[in-house]
This record gives C-alpha cells, structure tokens and sequence, in this order.
C-alpha cells in the first residue's frame, strides 16, 4: 500500500497524467470531428455556430504546420513536419528524463504540455489517411476544428492549444525565475558586501589597541625591573661594611689592654 502511494505521488508531481490526459482527448475530439464531418460543414462556412459571431465547431484539415507556416508543397510539409516533430519529441523526453529531479513543477508541465501537442499532431500526420479524412486527394494534414472566427483567423485543436499554451507559460516562468534568481543574487551579494565592511571594520579597530598594548606592557616591565636589583645591592653593602668595621676596633683595643698591662 505505501508503494503504491509513492508511485500514486510521483505521477501526479510527474504531471504525466497531464500529458495523457491531453493526448487523449486530443485523440477522440478528433475522431468525433472527422466522424460528423458532413453534418459541420453543411452548417455553413464557420461549420456549427456555439457562439454566433465568436466561437463555432469547424472541420479543416491543416498540412502545413502552427498559424499556415509552411511550403507550397502538401507532400514536403508532410515530411519535414514528421521529421522535426520527431526530433522535438526526442529533445523533449531526453530533457525530462534527464532532469527529472531538478526541473520545478512548472516546467515538467510546460513540457508535458508541448510534448503533447507536438506528438498529437504528429500522431495526424503519420497514420491518417485521405480516405478516413473523406478527401478525394492531396496529402492527410492535421485535423483542426476549433474555430474563433470572430476573433481569430486561423483554426487550432487541442495539440495547438497546448504547444502554444505550454510554450507561453514556459517563457512567462523563465522570466518570473530569472527576476527572483536576480533578485536573490542581489541581495546574497548586498549581504556579502554588510559582513566584508563589518568584518574590514572589527580588524581596523581590533588591530590599533592591541598593537598599543604589546608596545607599552614590556616598556613598563623592563623600567619596573632594571632599578629593583641595584638598592638591594647597595643596601647589602652598606650593612656588611659598618660589620666588619666593629669586627676590628674591638682586636685594636685588646691588643692596647695587653701592651698596657705588659
């Protein structure tokens, strides 16, 4: 049970589930799109109206790639899209797999959802055909339904929606991180800045008092030291002197008692 809440975490901090979630129902749209695709193009140019002027369910099919980019040639848009499309994918999942571990829950979305569009487009390219497609000729292209007419010119899908969603949010929090990374640079280095000035500013004034200190402490020992030992001396002198002196007088008057007598 506990392995199955860990697995149960990471896919939904993978945003996997995202991506699987889009794809599918990138996939079945689609499919009902191409299924009806009689009774919305009899509706009229902008197919089944939702929002009359704004937002209506049409059935296109696009072979060249984002916004009408492309060559005039059906069969070159073909390949060249199944090609970098294939490549991007690759990239993707390489770039996800790699640094699964460092990449924020905001990128492996951002990417997820990219990933997404780029294969469910491609999933078009590669395995529709014209006659599932109901066109008596040309290449299969992507299959675009989504129309916002009143606003829009051109017509997407949900593999549209979700590279251009994706790669805008990717941009957005690019930015957004590079602002904070500066931000925090900034003040790492303000705060660096603080503690070299406090630390410049301690060594400046703990340096001068205990220089003063080292050249003053022995000048005063050394006075204090050299006059002690000489009074002593003198004085040591002074008092052996007036001994020996009292030592002899009295032998001086001894020797005058016995001369006296003799």
């Amino acid at each position: 049970m506990d392995k199955f809440k860990d697995y149960a975490k990471w896919f939904y901090k993978s945003f996997i589930w995202l991506g699987l979630l889009l794809l599918i129902i990138d996939i079945v749209t689609k499919n009902v799109i191409i299924a009806n695709r009689t009774y919305i193009l009899a509706q009229g140019d902008h197919g089944i109206d939702l929002i009359p002027g704004f937002l209506a369910i049409n059935y296109t099919i696009n072979n060249n790639a984002a916004f009408g980019l492309g060559t005039t040639s059906e069969l070159a848009n073909r390949i060249l899209y199944i090609v970098f499309a294939s490549i991007a994918c690759i990239v993707l999942i390489f770039v996800y797999v790699k640094f699964f571990k460092r990449l924020g829950k905001m990128y492996k979305a951002c990417i997820m959802m990219i990933l997404v569009g780029a294969l469910g487009n491609l999933i078009d390219r590669t395995f529709f055909t014209t006659s599932y497609l109901g066109m008596t000729g040309g290449q299969p292209g992507v299959v675009d339904w989504i129309d916002f007419y009143g606003i829009w010119p051109y017509i997407f899908n949900i593999a549209d929606s979700a590279i251009v969603i994706g790669t805008i949010l990717l941009i957005v929090w690019l930015i957004v991180e590079e602002i904070r990374d500066s931000k925090k640079r900034n003040a790492v280095t303000l705060k660096k800045d603080v503690v070299e000035a406090k630390i410049a500013a301690q060594e400046v004034k703990g340096v001068e008092p205990v220089e003063e200190v080292k050249e003053v402490e022995p000048v005063e020992e050394v006075k204090e030291a050299e006059p002690l030992p000489t009074p002593v001396k003198e004085e040591k002198k002074e008092e052996v002197k007036p001994v020996k002196k009292t030592n002899k007088t009295p032998s001086k008057s001894a020797k005058t008692q016995k001369n006296s007598k003799k």
